[in-house]
């Protein structure tokens, strides 16, 4: 599947926050993430962050903090934050109800990027492959939409890590 937009909302009456996907075959993934899965999954994401092709060539800590930095930054000037979600018209590619997130799958890419995968507690999941950019937008979504909650979670992206998983390996997996 490729990525068209992606969207992230809290919902007060679930007390979840929506995750929704859309790709460009005109499909929307719509899934639930509770505080214990956002809570979970920071800390993955921002290994994966750290995990860049360029930033893994860096053997300074101050260097690689330095790589991920200006990466992150200048994914968040590429991404088009302002434009609206255009969910209206889209199928659903899962029946019925979002998914009900229980456990996610992390792991980079060699060539860069990631694939996460979501998972039910029953069942197939979701599995879906970010591009770097892609990955500092959604962590930057994470950010904003906690704003809205009373989760009492803050993320922050932390200095890099002198211990990076390299790609093909270090799969994180949440549940």
């Amino acid at each position: 599947m490729r990525l068209h937009q992606v969207n992230l909302g809290y919902d007060a009456q679930q007390d979840r926050l929506l995750l929704r996907i859309s790709t460009t075959a005109q499909t929307e993934y719509r899934m639930w993430l509770t505080r214990r899965i956002v809570k979970g999954m920071w800390p993955g994401l921002v290994q994966l962050m750290q995990s860049t092709p360029l930033a893994r060539q860096q053997t300074e800590p101050t260097a690689k903090q330095a790589v991920v930095e200006f990466e992150r930054e200048k994914a968040l000037r590429e991404t088009k934050f302002a434009e609206r979600y255009d969910g209206e018209e889209l199928a659903p590619a899962l029946p019925g109800e979002p998914l009900l997130v229980w456990g996610v799958r992390m792991r980079p890419v060699d060539e860069g990027g990631c694939d996460l995968e979501f998972l039910p507690k029953d069942g197939q999941g979701v599995k879906v492959r970010l591009q770097e950019t892609m990955l500092h937008a959604l962590t930057k979504l994470f950010q904003d939409a906690l704003k809205a909650t009373d989760w009492d979670i803050t993320l922050v992206v932390p200095n890099a890590s002198p211990t990076i998983p390299e790609a093909g390996g270090g799969e994180r997996k949440l549940n």
